[in-house]
């Protein structure tokens, strides 16, 4: 059912995102074509006038589509959760954190392709798409590294894979965690009535403020693990850093995504 979930959030997003894609490639490729027209050609006013109505149409579609990202994450977790559509998705013979969490792996998803687009577009605007060339090679440059690293020192190699992994982890668990921080608000917020948006945006700046709180006191509590971290050495120093900024992601996923799980099934008030 998961799956069937996920088909679904993708299908819905995609058919609102994949216009906007395709609308920014194209201004930055008009821009891009325009703009090396213009160089040939300086005098020509046409020319000037469409390549700015192309670098204009670039900004703007660039900004949309970040915050088309970021609107649609939010809407599709409200309209179908928080509005009469509710009644019909919490009928399904499914959990509600699956629901969720088919959300939320939609919104990551999300992001990391307008990240890709974005940087693929900024590539055509300047004109130099080598750097798309250049990965095949520059892939096969890090296996041989690999390689190399192996037969040289075999344990730090595996030290410098784990601190990658580490991170990539990291990141992805941070995405998430901002992704049920506004689910977590938005389940907040449902309960003020007539007042959810207000509502919501306090949730989520309370939100912020108790996971800081708590961030604050657990580095209050460094001196007690400073003697075991001089004890150790540098490589082990980083993986012990880098797993407790993953576990603290991952702490702030646990409790984002069972108070969200609580409140839909104990205390839902949709619209």
């Amino acid at each position: 059912m998961l799956s069937k979930l996920l088909r679904h959030e993708f299908r819905a997003t995609g058919r609102i995102m994949l216009p906007v894609y395709a609308l920014l490639l194209v201004s930055c490729g008009g821009c891009t074509l325009f703009g090396r027209l213009l160089g040939r050609y300086p005098e020509s006013t046409v020319l000037s006038v469409v390549q700015t109505v192309f670098a204009t149409l670039f900004g703007v579609t660039t900004f949309g589509m970040l915050l088309l990202t970021l609107v649609l994450m939010v809407y599709r977790f409200y309209k179908n959760l928080m509005t009469d559509e509710g009644y019909l998705m919490f009928t399904l013979p499914v959990e509600s954190w699956k629901i969720v969490l088919a959300k939320a792996l939609a919104a990551v998803l999300m992001i990391h392709i307008s990240l890709i687009v974005g940087i693929f577009s900024i590539g055509i605007l300047a004109g130099e798409l080598t750097f798309l060339k250049a990965v095949p090679g520059f892939l096969a440059e890090c296996f041989k590294l690999i390689g190399a690293g192996f037969k040289e020192d075999a344990g730090m190699t595996v030290h410098v894979i784990l601190f990658f992994l580490e991170g990539l982890l990291a990141m992805i668990a941070a995405w998430f965690a901002t992704v049920y921080h506004f689910y977590l608000a938005m389940a907040l917020g449902q309960l003020a009535g007539n007042h959810r948006v207000a509502f919501s945006v306090l949730a989520y700046v309370g939100i912020s403020s108790v996971f800081s709180i708590i961030m604050t006191a657990l580095l209050q509590t460094y001196p007690l693990w400073e003697p075991v971290l001089e004890r150790m050495d540098m490589t082990a120093a980083i993986h012990v850093t880098g797993c407790a900024f993953l576990l603290w992601q991952v702490f702030q996923i646990l409790t984002e995504a069972l108070g969200t799980e609580y409140l839909l099934k104990h205390h839902l008030n949709l619209e």
